[in-house]
């Protein structure tokens, strides 16, 4: 039996329609994607999570290697509030449940501050970028408490 998505009137099974309040799967995803920018973490990543603007290279793989560990599971959970790829496909080393994945993540950040910090500044554009990486680590840092906040540790 086939029922129409009550958004877009597309047809759907009628599981699919009890299972999401009566949405296609696209529309159900949508929604769900609305839903999780309004929680403070969605609001966190989107405020925090980017690459953020440099005068000089001197930095910039510190924050690349940051960006290419955490982005994964912070996307999922921004995008479909779910991190389970991480636990299932054991993506990541010794990571295998939701209280591991966040400190993980933090070790991550830790690990960007030692970047960061391991590399002197020689010219006042540097300084400045070096500050306003720190203060972006900080920022990561809520972000992290904002995930854990929104998803508990039994999110996953």
């Amino acid at each position: 039996m086939t029922e129409n998505c009550t958004r877009c009137a597309v047809k759907i099974l009628d599981r699919t329609f009890q299972r999401t309040g009566g949405l296609c799967q696209p529309c159900w995803k949508g929604h769900r994607r609305a839903e999780i920018r309004e929680t403070p973490f969605g609001v966190a990543y989107d405020a925090y999570f980017h690459r953020p603007v440099m005068g000089s290279a001197k930095y910039s793989d510190c924050w690349d290697r940051l960006e290419l560990a955490i982005a994964g599971p912070l996307y999922a959970a921004r995008e479909r509030g779910d991190v389970s790829f991480v636990f299932g496909k054991a993506t990541i080393d010794g990571v295998t449940n939701f209280g591991e994945l966040i400190a993980w993540m933090k070790g991550r950040i830790h690990s960007f501050r030692e970047c960061v910090h391991g590399q002197e500044a020689s010219t006042v554009i540097e300084a400045s970028d070096r500050d306003a990486l720190l203060v972006r680590a900080s920022d990561l840092e809520a972000l992290i408490a904002d995930l854990e906040k929104s998803f508990g540790r039994g999110a996953a």
